[in-house]
């Protein structure tokens, strides 16, 4: 933690011998600054930076609490202690409890206790001061991460874009079975290529849970009908079905569309590669009296014991390269351990969350949790 270059105090009392007394108590170790009332602090406060306020509570024409309001307004960086000798004391209570009076002091003080306090002031004001410049250099990182995702996205997307429409070209009009087949080898790693982006500057991007959700009312019916399309290529391939049950029929939520059918995308590829060939996939929205749940369970291998408390985590399972294949969707594939991951930030976007129970050998449900209070639908009636 950097130290303040020069700490400065600046004491506020109506009574001239607790200025002189304060003063010569202070002068050594801090550079002291003295107001006989409130007008004459503000003047002080307008002209320097100060780190430490110590003010009494009655004075003439402005009295202390009335002092914290305009320093909590134009120079809430500083640090505020309050002295009294008064038995009234219910506005400097009310201050301390809002968190705006550092310490209350008695008069008369005993002097080593008011020396210890001043300096606990002054370091709670290097540690206010620390945390702020740590806040604008997280800011200053944050923008220029946020830059760098955006410039990498589109320099190492639009290139594959491109390859992956030549070979889509190549493709109509090739004739020999031979060379098609090099070229669909290529478009298909190329399309595992561009999922694997995707996924990527997704969880980048996705660290970020203050950026705004564009919620609006979506019927989980079309949600899962949209999901259902995007997997339906894989779901073909391995002969499985996926069976849709929702209660009511209507059901309405208020979620952003494009990060949930992402979500439910990533909760059902993960139960098409560990299901076996022509399996069945259910996958169910049904509400309680306090949350909206939605389903995907499969009935494939499981998840191992000692791997459940990591599923959620970036990249787990990517080092078993027994089942690596980073977009295959064949039976026990494994891809970069991003999916979940993905899932999860969604959900927790929301204000919602996922669990899950699996069983090694029988099969795993995934469960996405929305609380009513979060995404209950603008139209419907509040429960």
């Amino acid at each position: 933690m950097s130290e303040i270059d020069q700490q400065s105090l600046l004491i506020v009392d109506d009574e001239r011998d607790v200025l002189a007394s304060l003063r010569a108590m202070f002068r050594r170790d801090y550079d002291v600054h003295t107001a006989d009332g409130g007008a004459g602090a503000l003047e002080i406060l307008g002209k320097r930076d100060i780190h430490v306020i110590l003010c009494d509570q009655r004075m003439p024409g402005m009295s202390g609490p009335e002092v914290l309001d305009i320093v909590c307004r134009d120079h809430p960086e500083a640090i505020f202690l309050m002295m009294s000798g008064y038995t009234d004391l219910e506005s400097v209570i009310e201050a301390v409890n809002r968190g705006n009076i550092f310490r209350y002091i008695c008069k008369p003080w005993d002097p080593a206790d008011l020396e210890a306090t001043v300096r606990q002031a002054f370091a709670q004001f290097e540690l206010r001061a620390e945390r702020r410049r740590l806040r604008e250099q997280l800011e200053v990182a944050n923008q220029h991460k946020t830059a760098f995702i955006t410039v990498a996205s589109h320099e190492l997307n639009t290139p594959l874009t491109i390859v992956l429409g030549m070979l889509e070209l190549a493709l109509i009009k090739c004739e020999q079975d031979d060379v098609r087949e090099f070229l669909d080898r290529a478009r298909s790693a190329g399309t595992q290529m561009h999922e694997l982006l995707a996924d990527i500057f997704k969880v980048l991007q996705e660290q970020q849970f203050d950026r705004p959700l564009f919620r609006e009312d979506v019927l989980v019916r079309d949600l899962f009908s949209e999901a259902k399309t995007q997997v339906c290529p894989y779901l073909n391939k391995r002969r499985q079905t996926l069976v849709e049950r929702v209660t009511p029929d209507d059901l309405t939520i208020n979620v952003s569309p494009l990060h949930f059918r992402d979500l439910l995308v990533n909760l059902i590829t993960n139960a098409i590669k560990f299901s076996q060939d022509e399996a069945t996939i259910e996958l169910t929205g049904e509400e309680t009296d306090d949350e909206f749940v939605l389903s995907v369970n499969d009935h494939g291998v499981g998840i191992d014991w000692a791997d459940q408390p990591h599923v959620f985590e970036p990249l787990f399972g990517t080092w078993d390269v027994t089942h690596h294949s980073s977009g295959d969707y064949g039976f026990c594939k494994r891809g970069m351990g991003l999916g979940l991951t993905i899932a999860n930030r969604f959900a927790l976007m929301h204000g919602g969350e996922i669990d899950f129970d699996s069983t090694p050998g029988e099969g795993t449900v995934f469960r996405v949790m929305l609380p009513k209070a979060t995404a209950q639908a603008k139209g419907s009636p509040a429960y």
